[in-house]
């Protein structure tokens, strides 16, 4: 049983904006802090030590610590026939409405699925609760789905760019 609060959110986003996309493509001489930097992931949240890779010829990855035990990780794939970047955190909010407004315009997809778990002391309150408006203007959430286990409960939702 935990005796601490809990959550873990999952945004896995594809079809992604072009532009963005180029940050991470022909990496040949370029830094993988550069990368972060031009590509505003170091916003996302500022106070993470960050460690990055670049992949040759495309391709990043990072890590992020933060205070408290918690991270951060991002995977971006940016080849336009199957762009795909995933975003992981265990970061607590009691609204996470502004981290994943970040985290979209930072890689502006055409499509994503966030998934939030948490346990019953989670500052959110309950994953449903946290993921209970569209919050996203430019977005339409295509469908959520919500489940209760022993010792936490998880919210899917999936989202679509409204054109």
């Amino acid at each position: 049983m935990f005796i601490h609060s809990l959550t873990f959110s999952y945004i896995l986003m594809t079809q992604l904006d072009e532009d963005v996309m180029k940050h991470f493509e022909d990496t040949e001489g370029k830094k993988g802090s550069d990368v972060t930097k031009a590509s505003g992931i170091d916003k996302i949240l500022p106070a993470a030590k960050i460690d990055e890779q670049l992949f040759k010829p495309c391709g990043y990855s990072m890590n992020g610590l933060l205070p408290n035990n918690q991270y951060v990780t991002i995977h971006v794939t940016p080849q336009a026939e199957f762009s795909y970047v995933s975003f992981e955190t265990n970061v607590e909010k009691e609204d996470f409405s502004g981290l994943v407004q970040k985290v979209i315009e930072t890689f502006k997809p055409g499509r994503f699925v966030m998934t939030l778990f948490a346990n019953e002391f989670a500052k959110c309150g309950s994953s449903f609760q946290a993921l209970k408006e569209t919050f996203l203007v430019s977005y339409k959430r295509q469908d959520k789905q919500y489940s209760q286990f022993k010792n936490y409960n998880l919210t899917f939702g999936n989202y679509i760019k409204e054109r």
